[in-house]
């Protein structure tokens, strides 16, 4: 038996009215239906634009320091609502055989479908990163042959 902690991740945005409480319902019914015993990291008042949030770097350390097995999310625009940040946090995550679960998209790695989709999300996540890096790199030479 793994003594891995279980994350549930929670993200209030600064310019919504939202509420800690829908997201924290709907991870805590789907834990309760799994039989999973959760630890909340809860950042409130902090916009997903970028990934400097107290509770998120606390889960970043869990993560890296091999503690978590599982992060739980209502929705994954609550880890970031930037492209590249969410790229860079799944691929650390997938690295680590973290399993991610979206209790409001239905999206899991669990089982031998969830380990295929985990390498399918990887090599796609592999191929924009490299598509960004050669958007960049033709966005300077276009801006250094224009001088």
């Amino acid at each position: 038996m793994s003594n891995k902690i279980i994350a549930a991740y929670i993200r209030i945005s600064t310019d919504k009215k939202q509420k800690v409480d829908s997201q924290v319902a709907d991870i805590e019914e789907y834990c309760e239906n799994h039989s999973l015993e959760p630890k909340f990291y809860i950042d409130e008042g902090f916009t997903g634009n970028n990934v400097d949030r107290p509770a998120f770097l606390r889960l970043q350390e869990d993560v890296f320091k091999g503690r978590v097995s599982t992060i739980i999310v209502s929705r994954l625009d609550r880890i970031s609502r930037k492209a590249g940040d969410g790229i860079n946090i799944f691929e650390g995550w997938l690295e680590k055989d973290i399993n991610v679960i979206s209790v409001n998209e239905s999206m899991s790695f669990e089982g031998a479908a969830g380990k295929l989709t985990r390498q399918l999300l990887q090599k796609f996540l592999l191929l924009c990163i490299l598509f960004l890096r050669r958007l960049c790199i033709l966005h300077l030479h276009h801006h250094q042959t224009f001088r």
